[in-house]
């Protein structure tokens, strides 16, 4: 995990290149997440925020700001059209619901709008049941 933030904290630092050679970040940064707080994505998001601020790492805060609503649609297309293009506002997405938003349309975004720098995370999905249930496998469902 400690590899990963690291990781992470190295991508942030190359955002803004050699923006008149200033020390990055001179400023707070602000992290959009299209979910509300306590999902997922919003999880994920706070633990590397909360690493790649501290002092070893970044040393300056990164703030979450929450712009749930559609799916993730309202965050994204505020993004897209909005935020600024700084390297102090950054995003965090969802990659099957990202992709599939800008596939259906509807948005202001495709999926070639944003440059992803680092997977800081993963989210799997899986199927279950109650525990005393007589399946145990896809086998016994299917």
């Amino acid at each position: 995990m400690k590899k990963l933030i690291a990781g992470v904290a190295l991508a942030l630092t190359t955002l803004t290149g050699g923006a008149a050679l200033a020390e990055y970040p001179e400023r707070p940064i602000m992290m959009m997440v299209s979910y509300g707080a306590g999902g997922a994505t919003d999880f994920q998001a706070r633990i590397v925020t909360m690493t790649a601020g501290n002092e070893d790492a970044l040393g300056m805060p990164i703030a979450i700001l929450n712009k749930p609503g559609a799916g993730g649609r309202v965050g994204w297309n505020w993004f897209a059209t909005q935020a600024e293009a700084d390297g102090y506002t950054l995003g965090a997405y969802n990659i099957p619901h990202f992709i599939a938003q800008s596939v259906k349309g509807g948005v202001s975004y495709s999926a070639d709008s944003f440059e992803p720098i680092a997977n800081w995370g993963a989210d799997p999905a899986v199927f279950v049941v109650a525990a005393d249930s007589p399946m145990n496998s896809m086998d016994d469902v299917v």
